[in-house]
Order: C-alpha cells, then structure tokens, then sequence
C-alpha cells in the first residue's frame, strides 16, 4: 500500500509540473497555494485509510485455512480440523495425525490464486510507470522542472521559462563602487535565442534605459552575453531587467561608496604650563603649540580596516595604527602628540581591501614657546650715553615683562668685579601671568661711590618638557650701568665758547634772541623738508656727547620754554659760582643750515629709534588708557590756574615739565629728543592759549619717561 501511494503521490506532483510548464506564465501563487493543500490532504489521507484499516479488519487463522482449502480444492476440511483440535479433548490423540494430514494435503495441492500478490503486483507497476514519467519529461522538457516543483513546494520562484538566464558577474564576492564602470555578464540556458536585452529601471519599475548584446560565447560559458555600463550608471544601488526570449532576471547589484572619511573631530589638548582648556574642533588644518596633544575620532562611510594615521614631518614619516571601535565599524580613533610642523593624513580600507583613494594631506604649524621678553622702560633706550645712568637723575627703574603664557618669575641681575648676583623681585604662583610691570628703586640696587654696577633683568617662563623636566627659558633686557658718583661738571668757559657770535645774553636783549630763534626755526624747517630727519638731532647728541662744546646751564625763558627743555640730554645743573644761576637769559641755539650733512648722517638710526618709540606709546596706551584720561583733564585744569598767576619767568622745573609734555610734539626728534627750538605751537596748544589741554600722545609720552 505504501508504495502505491507514493507513486500516486509523485504522479500529482508531474501533473502540477505539467500546468506550469503550459499555462502561459505557470501557476499563480494562490493556485498553487490550493494545490499544495489538495495534495497533502490526499497523501495524509490515503496513510491514514491503510493504517486504520490494518488494524480494524484482521484475517482469523480459520478463514485464511477455508480460502486455501477453496483455492486449492483440498477436500475434508483438513486444514480447518487441525486448527478446530487446538485446544479440544481430542488434541491429545488427534491433534498429531490431523496436522500431518493437513501438511500433506498442502503439499499435494498448492494455491493457484494468490490476491496479496496480485496487490502488490500493481502498486509496483504504478510507481514504475510514474517514475518512467518523470524521467522522460525532464529530459524533453524545454523549461527547467526543478523550478516548477520548488514553487509546488512553497519557494517563491518565478515562474520557468523556455530560456534561462544567470547572473555571472558581479559575483557575490566582487563589490561595485561609486562611479566605476561595471561589467554585467549573463549564462543563458534552454531555448536558442539571438539577442538579450538589458533594462535599467528605477526601484518603482519604471525604465530609464535600454541596452543590447548579441549572444554568444562568452570566456568559458558556451552561450551568455556581457553588458558594459558607463561610471554613470554606478551612482547608485543599480536595478536591472534581462530579458531573452520568454526568460526574464530582475535583480539589484549593489553600489558602495569609495572609502572616505565622513567627520573627523580632534580634541587639541595643549601643555599644562600654557594654561589653556581642552579645544574641540573638526577644522582639519591645525595650529599648535609645541607638545600638544591631539586625538582624533574618525567617522568613515564604510566599515574600516587597518586604519592608519601618516604624520609627514619633514624627511621623516611617523605611521600610528588607530584604534578601532569595537561595537562600531565605521569609528576609529588615535592620539598623537605634535613636536614639529608637517602635514598628516588618515588612511584605510573597506572590508573588501579598497584603499581610501588619494588621501587628503592636512597642514600642522606647529609654534615654539617664545622665551619672555624684558625691556627697561625707564630710564628709555637712549636716555643716557652708552647706557650710564646715574642715581641722583634716576631713582627709579621700571621693567616690563611679558610672556606668550605665562611668566613664572623676574629676577634683577647685578654684575660687579667679575661676580653675579641674582635678586627675585617678582615670582608668580603658577606661571600664568602674561604681563607684568614693576619697579626697584636705584637706591636698593647697593651701588657704592667709585664702584658702578652693571646690571640687567632677566625673566622666566614656566615651559616644561615633554618629558615633564622644567626647561623654563630666559628672558633678558639690556644691560644698564648704574652708578651713584656725581655728574662731571662743565666748566663755565667751555659753555661760553659754544656761545654763538652775536647772541645777546641780557634782558634787554631779549628781542634779539627772538630773532634769532626765529631764524632758526625756519632754518630749521627747511632742513626737516630736505632730508627727513628731525631737527636738531645732531646737537642735541653732542650736548650728551660733548659736554664741553655747548651751554646748557642757563634755564629757558618764558618766551621760548622748549628751548633747552632736552627729554633725554643730560643737562648739568647749574653750580653756585655760576654768574647766569637764576638768570632769564637763555642763549640762542646753534641753528643748522637747510639740508645739513649732520641731519641725514643721523636718518637712518633716527627712524629705527622712532619707530621703537612709536611701539613703546601705543603700548603704554593700551595698558594705561584710562589714567591718561584723567592726567590730560588734570592738565587742561591746572592752565586755567595757572593764567591767573602771570607771565613769570620760566625755571628749570618749569623746563623739565615742557620737556615731558612735548615729547611728541612735532619738533621731537626721532629718538625722543627735542631741539630748542620748538615754541608753543609745537606742544600741541595754540598760540597764547594756556588753557588749551595737551595732545593725548604728548601726556602719553611725559607719563612713560616718568
């Protein structure tokens, strides 16, 4: 019975075949979802129905003993009497020569017909036949039955056709990236056909465009056809139809991106000593102090492998392996600590080998801690000739430092007889301040009578190695010579000598001398116009230079209150025996004819001095803005007083006040000096208004020479 149904079985499954192959586009999805029903209903059916049946409807040993002796025409019931004697009074004496009888009848004659024999005789010869079916149909099938018989089953093929097609290439293993040409190659099976034609279809179905290729045998495949796209068909995932003959293959090749980075963050982790806070940028092009640290958290748009960090600095090139992250595939990460400039660059894989294509090179300036910076503010570079200051004329000396992080200490250095000291005027906590202005008296120097002292200041910063050693770096001023010993005086012949011919010295003279004065300053201005420079530079050098050659000893007039208000000459104070002490007579100034061999000898050092005194002001404003402010209100304030007091006659105090007043006037020589003769115009104020407030940048001036 088994074998009967199996092939009843198998002969269904043939027929649904059959309708598929011959129904114009095979069996829908709900036909075969009823036939797949119908079939496993009746083979559970039919198992069911011969199990029950064996069970229900067993043979007695009496009837199958009367269908032999009838079969086989055996007479006296011999085989029913040997089964009635079991268990009868007889059997003990009959029960031996009726099962001997019974035998030998058995024996004599055997069955003719046998029914179980004849039943299974044809569930043989159906299975058989079945068999023999679907053997022949499959070899003259024009269509596959192996697709037919797996959508009978539940699979959800398509239906099969009379030509098959396969994709070849690209194969599972083969990847397709953005913008590369691709090459579509397809085996085709079953029915001969001349030409397959290539759809390419958006995701909806729609067709965007058609191509063709004959077919024919292609590398190692008897028939096939091979499609080349162009790179612009791969800018996305691709959607195709081949058709041939009745065959059709839809399918979808997928198109991966060229590796590449999609966000890079770098966290900029400075030096301790800098003071500056963890920095998050995704800036590529970096600008570092040296010893700062950088980590790097890349994002890319496809799974990486083997991530790498390049840094080309100069000849060398440094590779660090970057970490990547465990739980995300597009993540990697790396921290490197820049010492130098260069340029670096990321580079990896995708999961199929293809390296980032040309990656790009970022730039990295590296900046070096610059050492602190010291300058003497007072007394000002050029105050005194080759940097001799005397303490009586300066009693103060004021030093400026600053510092690009951080200033850790300033330290006065005194150099006397050959041996060094070191004095710490000012040492900062943590190193974090940036500027510093201070000041030590000249008398706490410890210069002594006949012995001067050379002394400068130096000043540290707080920079640490990378290793974490203190490798602070020094920063040091110029060098000054301090000395308590008095001012040579200048003899009184000698100042007369230089007095010039003709040059009144009495108060009824005065008129005189304002003629002169006047000549001069028209002289004067004509050697500004011709060579650049400004006037009277060179004879107010030689006062500082020469003592002997010129008069200094007179105070100023009233008339003419610049004339010898020098901001950086070292005038001697007049002595008691001299006859002008306390005298109004001012001498008229040696005058300078037009375009002077002396002004453009001076020129170029002047216009460096100028320049480093125009940085020195803007400086000394930014920091001091608004105490310059109230000085200039004071100042407007105390000339309303002081109009009411008179024309008294100027002293040499009153001289020492123009001079700081009016150092940047416009008869100020580069270097800061001003020639006698600059008049009141000169200051900034009109003529004859005393009331009229001084010009921010000459208060600016008075205030940083004092």
């Amino acid at each position: 019975m088994v074998v009967g149904i199996a092939g009843i079985a198998f002969c269904a499954i043939l027929l649904v075949v059959l309708g598929d192959h011959w129904w114009t586009g095979g069996w829908s999805l709900g036909a075969l979802v009823v036939l797949r029903v119908l079939w496993l209903a009746g083979v559970v059916g039919a198992i069911a129905y011969v199990v029950a049946r064996t069970f229900r409807r067993r043979v007695s040993a009496l009837y199958a003993a009367q269908q032999l002796e009838r079969s086989a025409q055996i007479r006296h019931n011999s085989l029913v009497n040997a089964l009635q004697l079991r268990g009868a009074a007889a059997e003990r004496y009959a029960s031996d020569a009726a099962t001997r009888r019974a035998a030998e009848d058995v024996v004599a004659h055997p069955p003719e017909h046998r029914p179980l024999a004849e039943m299974a005789r044809w569930q043989r010869t159906l299975f058989a036949a079945t068999a023999l079916a679907w053997i022949v149909y499959i070899a003259l099938s024009p269509k596959p039955v192996w697709p037919s018989v797996a959508r009978f089953l539940g699979a959800p093929w398509p239906a099969p056709t009379a030509t098959c097609l396969t994709l070849l290439r690209p194969g599972s293993n083969e990847v397709v990236h953005i913008g590369e040409p691709v090459q579509l190659v397809f085996a085709l099976h079953g029915r001969w056909v001349d030409q397959t034609r290539l759809e390419i279809v958006e995701e909806s179905g729609d067709v965007l465009r058609r191509y063709a290729s004959v077919v024919g045998p292609v590398e190692d495949i008897r028939r096939g056809a091979t499609f080349t796209l162009p790179p612009f068909e791969t800018v996305d995932d691709l959607h195709f139809v081949a058709r041939a003959g009745d065959g059709v293959l839809r399918g979808t090749i997928h198109i991966y991106p060229l590796p590449a980075i999609a966000d890079l963050v770098i966290t900029l982790i400075p030096p301790a000593y800098t003071g500056h806070a963890e920095e998050a940028t995704r800036t590529a092009d970096l600008d570092v102090v040296a010893g700062t640290t950088a980590r790097a958290a890349v994002i890319a748009n496809t799974p990486m492998r083997d991530p790498v960090f390049v840094f080309h600095g100069g000849e060398r090139e440094s590779h660090v392996r970057m970490r990547r992250d465990v739980q995300d595939e597009h993540a990697a990460g790396v921290e490197f600590t820049f010492v130098e400039s260069g340029e670096y660059s990321i580079t990896f894989t995708d999961p199929w080998g293809w390296p980032v294509p040309e990656p790009s090179r970022h730039k990295v300036t590296v900046r070096s801690d610059a050492p602190p910076r010291v300058d003497i503010v007072v007394p000002r570079r050029g105050y005194a000739v080759d940097d001799l200051v005397y303490v009586s004329e300066c009693p103060e000396l004021v030093v400026s430092a600053r510092d690009d992080f951080g200033l850790a200490r300033l330290q006065l250095v005194t150099e006397s007889n050959g041996r060094i000291a070191r004095r710490d005027i000012w040492e900062g906590a943590d190193a974090t301040q940036m500027r510093l202005r201070t000041s030590v008296a000249s008398t706490d120097v410890g210069v002594v009578p006949a012995e001067p002292i050379k002394l400068w200041f130096e000043a540290a910063d707080g920079h640490v190695a990378l290793d974490g050693r203190d490798v602070s770096q020094i920063g040091r001023s110029r060098s000054l010579t301090l000395t308590v010993d008095a001012r040579p005086e200048e003899a009184p012949e000698e100042m007369s000598a230089q007095q010039p011919s003709g040059t009144p010295s009495g108060d009824g003279d005065r008129a005189s001398g304002d003629a002169a004065r006047a000549a001069g300053d028209q002289g004067q201005g004509e050697s500004d116009a011709s060579s650049g420079d400004a006037p009277g530079s060179q004879d107010d050098r030689q006062v500082r230079e020469a003592p002997d050659d010129t008069s200094s000893d007179e105070a100023p007039t009233e008339d003419s209150p610049a004339e010898a208000a020098d901001s950086d000459s070292e005038v001697q104070e007049p002595g008691p025996d001299d006859p002008n002490a306390g005298s109004d007579d001012s001498p008229a100034p040696k005058q300078e004819g037009a375009g002077g061999d002396s002004q453009s000898d001076e020129a170029a050092p002047n216009e460096e001095a100028a320049g480093g005194l125009e940085r020195e002001v803007e400086e000394f404003e930014r920091e001091f803005g608004e105490d310059i402010e109230r000085v200039v209100e004071a100042l407007g304030d105390g000339a309303e007083d002081d109009q009411g007091a008179g024309e008294a006659p100027a002293t040499s105090d009153d001289a020492d006040e123009v001079d700081e007043t009016g150092a940047d006037s416009p008869g100020v020589a580069p270097d800061g000096e001003r020639p006698p003769d600059v008049d009141a115009e000169a200051l900034g104020r009109p003529a004859g208004d005393a009331r009229a407030k001084p010009p921010i940048k000459a208060v600016t001036l008075m205030l940083l020479r004092t």
